[in-house]
């Protein structure tokens, strides 16, 4: 995440501080920004990994995937992919897969 998080008070980057924590780079560097607020990387990670989930993971983006995907895979092995199954059968597992990710 070090390189992904800006300070709002100065534009720096956060960096991990110590052991668990994010924090100002600039602050921790030289001393020239006022914002000693910290985050745990637990809790970040968590915040970062949730929003990547709500926004790439919506019903609409899964199943243009699947499609997608089954259809490449239709193409490249005229129709049967890998252990004899169909294209559909395919897409029925990769879409329950899909929707069970989703759900969490």
């Amino acid at each position: 995440m070090s390189g992904l998080l800006i300070c709002d008070c100065c534009g720096g980057g956060y960096t991990i501080l110590g052991k668990d924590r994010y924090g100002c780079a600039t602050r921790r560097a030289k001393g020239t920004c006022t914002n000693g607020r910290t985050i745990l990387r637990q809790r970040i990670e968590t915040r970062v990994l949730s929003g990547l989930r709500d926004r790439l993971l919506t019903p609409k983006l899964v199943e243009e995937f699947v499609r997608s995907f089954a259809e490449q895979m239709a193409i490249s092995s005229g129709g049967r992919v890998a252990g004899g199954w169909s294209t559909s059968e395919s897409l029925l597992t990769l879409s329950a897969g899909w929707q069970a990710c989703c759900a969490r």
